[in-house]
């Protein structure tokens, strides 16, 4: 899949397998009604070889990379949501990882420049919890409108 076609997809290339190609193309249906509502949305491919963004357990010492990193900003805020495509075969043995990206959604002190910033974690995606990733996304960055992604504009 190849993001220079796609301005919000931010990666010229990706090998990626099935699952997070299902997620890129559903992020796709909804890139319409997330534009309308942020002026910057990206969805970024986090890559061992060229970004090594690293989330570290809050009160341990395990570390994962998400694999996407879904960008939202307007004039008021940033939204920054780690979203981690994983397979029901995986789930079980990374549930540490689903908890840490449900830590995120809890009061979380920013340091930096910018108070204005929001990390949110969201529910593993996979073909079974689809529908609970999409209410909690929705949740999270369309003031609870469901992301329905019937214009589904993405294009292969």
């Amino acid at each position: 899949m190849k993001g220079k076609d796609k301005n919000w997809y931010v990666y010229n290339e990706a090998i990626m397998n099935r699952l997070e190609y299902d997620l890129v193309k559903l992020m796709g249906s909804f890139i319409q009604e997330l534009e309308a509502k942020y002026q910057q949305v990206y969805l970024i491919r986090n890559d061992e070889k060229s970004t090594r963004y690293r989330l570290t357990e809050f009160d341990g010492t395990r570390g994962f990379m998400p694999d996407f990193i879904l960008y939202l900003e307007n004039q008021e805020f940033v939204y920054q949501v780690f979203i981690e495509p994983k397979g029901e075969d995986r789930e079980k043995e990374d549930i540490w990882k689903q908890e840490m990206l449900y830590e995120m959604n809890k009061q979380i002190e920013i340091i930096g420049e910018n108070k204005d910033v929001c990390l949110y974690g969201v529910k593993f995606y996979n073909a079974k919890n689809k529908e609970e990733f999409i209410h909690e996304l929705s949740e999270k960055v369309n003031d609870g409108n469901s992301l329905d992604g019937k214009l589904d504009l993405f294009m292969e």
